[in-house]
């Protein structure tokens, strides 16, 4: 027979082993929350830096125009690159991007639907992850909202146009101090 101490040692070093197996474990998940946090925010600095504002701008004149050309196609290339980080690879929090996002994207894929169509008729691969994930926001819509349906999750023409008239004004270029 082994000696006790042996056997309290053992139990000890195993005990030792599951703590920092687990400790380990919280570290990697707190982990990828923090960087899935810092993601989200480097999509929301992009988005809302002057750059970005005047490309909106310039992609919601392309959609009042009906001549919709790469700026409003950015926006959705923008949009389904946090669809695919999103949806099923799991590496953003829907609910966090309904958060941050979830205005810009209903009202951008409403008024881009026909061209969305018309693209995925020449190439299924585009935007693939675009409408799955607007269904999925709109679920969260619905419930932070309490609406009844998912239609009530869709912007109406006056809110289109509302929003068409922020996205110009927002891109419109900003006076700079000279002071500081």
């Amino acid at each position: 027979m082994s000696n006790p101490w042996e056997i309290i040692g053992a139990i000890a070093t195993a005990v030792a082993a599951i703590g920092s197996i687990t400790a380990l474990y919280f570290e990697i998940k707190n982990s990828r929350k923090s960087k899935a946090v810092d993601i989200v925010l480097q999509f929301d600095s992009k988005f809302n830096s002057d750059e970005w504002r005047e490309r909106r701008a310039r992609a919601a004149r392309e959609i009042r125009q009906g001549t919709l050309n790469n700026e409003a196609e950015n926006i959705l290339d923008f949009f389904e690159s946090i669809a695919f980080l999103t949806d099923d690879r799991k590496v953003l929090d829907k609910e966090t991007i309904w958060h941050y996002f979830s205005y810009w994207i209903f009202n951008y894929y409403e008024y881009m639907l026909k061209r969305i169509d018309e693209r995925q008729a020449k190439d299924p691969t585009i935007w693939q992850d675009l409408a799955p994930f607007v269904a999925s926001l709109r679920e969260i819509q619905m419930q932070k909202a309490n609406l009844n349906n998912i239609q009530e999750t869709h912007p109406d023409l006056s809110d289109l146009e509302k929003f068409l008239n922020e996205e110009i004004s927002e891109g419109a270029p900003r006076h700079r101090s000279s002071i500081g």
